[in-house]
């Protein structure tokens, strides 16, 4: 590890200022926060949920230390982009709709009825569209938005089916929804966790970032000193959490 990264290592961030989008700090990242702050009490972290593209400029201009999103921090050279999770899309619905009564859900079924997802640019809606696309279909976008919930709530009030994130549904809670996997139909997405490259983060900063993706902290130290290409093909070669 290099004298810039050991340096890093021995400084600590009194708070840490963390971007991400609607969906990951609602559905997401509670979870993981709580059991990073059981470690680091004394941190203070600031959540910013904010678009992508906004996240990632912010990242790049040093107001974040770290940002959480699907799209948009791997295209920014000044952000080093790890691969956090992945996860796919559940179809939703009220409990009654005769499409979850389906024997096999197919993109032509789901290109007949008014449909409600994210807006453009937020979580990995581009994909949605290009599989679509490359169906030849052109489905009925009845309305669109940047949260989770919002989209929960036309659906349940009959605007349309939704289609979400995985994470964003809880049967337990989302009791006027039934929901179906749509792993078949569209392919997974990837979050990313940001980091301004060149810049090796505090310590803690970097045990937040190794929580979040499951590699070690002088890993990420050690890459966030690297040039892109070289740390894309250490991560080709490596499981993501």
């Amino acid at each position: 590890i290099s004298h810039t990264a050991a340096d890093a290592l021995n400084q600590y961030a009194h708070s840490i200022q963390l971007g991400t989008t609607h969906t990951q700090a609602r559905y997401f990242l509670p979870s993981v926060l709580k059991q990073y702050q059981q470690q680091w009490p004394e941190v203070r972290l600031d959540v910013h949920p904010d678009n992508p593209p906004q996240l990632a400029s912010a990242l790049a201009k040093g107001e974040l230390q770290l940002a959480i999103a699907t799209e948009n921090l791997s295209e920014h050279p000044s952000v080093l982009a790890l691969p956090c999770y992945r996860w796919n899309r559940l179809l939703i619905a009220p409990p009654e709709h005769p499409i979850l009564k389906l024997a096999v859900l197919t993109l032509e079924a789901l290109a007949q009825l008014p449909l409600i997802s994210y807006s453009t640019g937020h979580t990995a809606r581009g994909v949605i569209d290009q599989v679509f696309a490359s169906a030849k279909l052109s489905p009925q976008w009845v309305m669109t938005a940047t949260d989770t919930d919002v989209i929960k709530t036309y659906v349940a009030n009959g605007f349309g089916v939704g289609i979400i994130a995985q994470m964003g549904y809880n049967a337990m809670y989302d009791t006027q929804l039934q929901a179906r996997s749509l792993a078949d139909l569209f392919p997974p997405a990837t979050s990313y966790v940001g980091i301004r490259r060149g810049l090796v983060p505090q310590k803690n900063v970097l045990a937040l970032v190794a929580t979040l993706t499951g590699y070690s902290m002088s890993q990420i130290a050690h890459w966030s000193l690297l040039p892109t290409v070289e740390v894309q093909k250490t991560l080709k070669n490596l499981p993501i959490k």
